[in-house]
């Protein structure tokens, strides 16, 4: 939480790679145990990213607890490289986001603080979070600047 009330983060850059192949090892696992798969495409030649990578994990950390917790079947996540830009594609089979959880970032109640929080730790990186599928089959893209480009 402290992250993401803090308004400005140093410039810094991280290895994309590096944090996705950390998801996987964390992550894979859990969802093994509940039955359901994660699929994370290919990261070997993901090009680095401004922001910090401690925030970024933290962001994915909460989204794809989300998709374990509230999702259903397959959960995917894939990128794409566009000319100053990386976008991180999260999708899952679930029901998708219902009331409060698929505003903007005002939580009702304790346990809507996922999406918001995700949000404003995405912003720090800096980057931006959007809900492209409110679900069925959410999908959730985060969007980052390439390392030494501009603000997306």
């Amino acid at each position: 939480l402290m992250i993401a009330r803090t308004p400005h983060q140093q410039p810094a850059s991280c290895v994309l790679t590096k944090v996705l192949q950390a998801l996987d090892h964390a992550w894979h696992d859990r969802f093994a145990r509940a039955g359901r798969p994660l699929r994370i495409s290919d990261v070997a030649d993901v090009p680095r990213v401004a922001g910090s990578g401690a925030v970024l994990r933290h962001a994915l950390d909460v989204l794809v607890d989300n998709a374990l917790v509230h999702g259903a079947g397959e959960t995917r996540i894939e990128h794409s490289v566009g000319a100053t830009t990386v976008t991180i594609s999260l999708t899952d089979s679930g029901p998708g986001f219902g009331g409060q959880a698929a505003r903007e970032p005002q939580p009702a109640a304790p346990h809507n603080f996922g999406l918001p929080l995700a949000r404003r730790l995405i912003a720090t990186m800096p980057g931006r979070l959007e809900i492209v599928q409110r679900g069925p089959h959410p999908q959730i893209d985060v969007t980052l600047t390439l390392a030494g480009d501009a603000d997306p």
